[in-house]
């Protein structure tokens, strides 16, 4: 509620001229329910003092579920792979990027956010007598010759030995 009212504040007083956040509200039947508000004011041309505000509002509950249902998968698959002590990694074919999981990283010494998004950059470090046999393991998968990628190899470590 503050955050309304704070905003409502600065705008009567000419701090901001538009506002947008979202905001958790009540339904009569007591149920929460998520908002995305957004509004400018219109000015008197002569005196430059707030005339109105133009407003809108809108539902936003179902993107805030959804929102929350990703954070719960996502605090699960890493809490199982951490448990695990597996490290993943994931390539996106349209961006042309990979992802680290945070066990991957630590797994070969870096820092979080130290190894960019380069994918081709995960078979540089592999041992070159692995290199082969895993490029051939990843042809064949996207080729769709086999259902998934699987290969067990050595990588790199920053600090230069090999890891399993």
């Amino acid at each position: 509620l503050s955050v309304g009212r704070e905003t409502m504040l600065n705008v009567k007083e000419g701090r901001i001229s538009s506002y947008h956040f979202e905001k958790r509200y009540l339904r009569k039947d007591g149920t929460p329910v998520w908002a995305q508000l957004a509004g400018s004011v219109i000015l008197d041309e002569d005196t430059g003092k707030p005339l109105y505000l133009v407003s809108q509002i809108e539902d936003i509950d179902a993107r805030k579920q959804a929102e929350a249902r990703i954070a719960e998968a996502e605090t699960r698959w890493n809490f199982a792979l951490t448990s695990t002590g597996q490290g993943v990694w994931s390539l996106d074919m349209r961006k042309g990027g990979t992802t680290y999981s945070e066990t991957w990283v630590k797994m070969l010494g870096y820092a979080d956010g130290e190894l960019d998004g380069d994918p081709d950059r995960w078979l540089t470090m592999i041992h070159p007598d692995d290199r082969g046999r895993v490029a051939e393991a990843d042809r064949a998968h996207l080729a769709g010759e086999t259902p998934f990628f699987e290969a067990e190899f050595r990588m790199r470590h920053k600090d230069g030995h090999w890891v399993w």
